[in-house]
């Protein structure tokens, strides 16, 4: 039966997948060379982005966290990032990436701050998706095989994820260009960003929505996120209500400036 809804569900992802990525198209814009210079949340969190050329090469907030990307041949290879914990203690962590011989990203593997915890992801591409093994372990091998992704992207957008635990997690965009499109490598962010960088925007058009479902129940739908846009359509600004017509209800905003 597992066996049977999982196949279902991977049946539901590609419809569903490929209906996305059909409204999901970047506008053309003449200025590729657009770039994410600050963003400004309504919590207070201020995230400056630092580029040679198109290359982002660190993210600096003034909450004093900080994450460095090094690039070999272009190929961004080794990702730092230096943070405060809940309690204000200071943590680093860091990334190593690697490559096939046709350049294409093959794994990577995350060594957490404990100094002790890692986990390597391998990736196997096929048409119109790829699968993400992931395997725990220390910092001299991981050989336990924890879960299986099945990753499936249009348009250099994530719009279905299915894990061996019959989880599936459905992406909405907007047809406009997304603030960070321009990055040099941005189809690799857009691979590192469950597992590293968590959802911080890598892709070509702006998630609005996603839903989560478990065992074919939808258990989860996020709220919706509206943009307003500049004349090259890249957002100015995004607001999310929460818990929307609750006593609960929030709202958060962001805004971005560009170079």
């Amino acid at each position: 039966m597992k066996k049977i809804l999982y196949m279902i569900a991977i049946g539901v992802a590609m419809l569903t997948s490929c209906s996305e990525g059909e409204s999901a198209q970047a506008l053309p814009v003449s200025q590729n060379e657009i770039l994410l210079k600050q963003t400004i949340h309504s919590s207070g969190l201020v995230m400056d982005y630092a580029y040679e050329g198109n290359k982002l090469m660190n993210i600096i907030n003034n909450q004093g966290d900080t994450t460095t990307f090094t690039y070999t041949d272009d190929l961004l290879t080794r990702i730092d990032k230096i943070y405060n914990d809940v309690s204000g203690n200071p943590q680093a962590l860091f990334v190593l990436l690697e490559y096939n011989s046709n350049n294409t990203l093959s794994n990577y593997i995350k060594y957490e701050p404990d100094g002790v915890t890692s986990r390597r992801f391998e990736l196997t591409y096929n048409a119109g998706y790829y699968t993400k093994d992931t395997y725990w372990g220390d910092y001299t091998s991981q050989v336990l095989l924890f879960e299986t992704n099945y990753v499936y992207m249009e348009n250099g957008n994530v719009t279905t994820i299915l894990s061996d635990f019959e989880n599936i997690d459905d992406y909405l965009y907007d047809m406009k260009n997304a603030p960070l499109k321009n990055i040099l490598e941005v189809e690799v962010f857009s691979i590192l960003e469950n597992d590293v960088l968590y959802r911080s925007g890598y892709s070509i058009n702006n998630i609005i929505s996603y839903t989560q479902t478990d065992m074919a129940v939808i258990y989860y739908y996020s709220p919706v996120t509206n943009y307003t846009y500049n004349s090259n359509d890249y957002p100015e600004t995004s607001t999310t209500i929460h818990e929307e017509g609750t006593v609960n209800e929030w709202t958060e905003t962001m805004q971005y400036i560009y170079e």
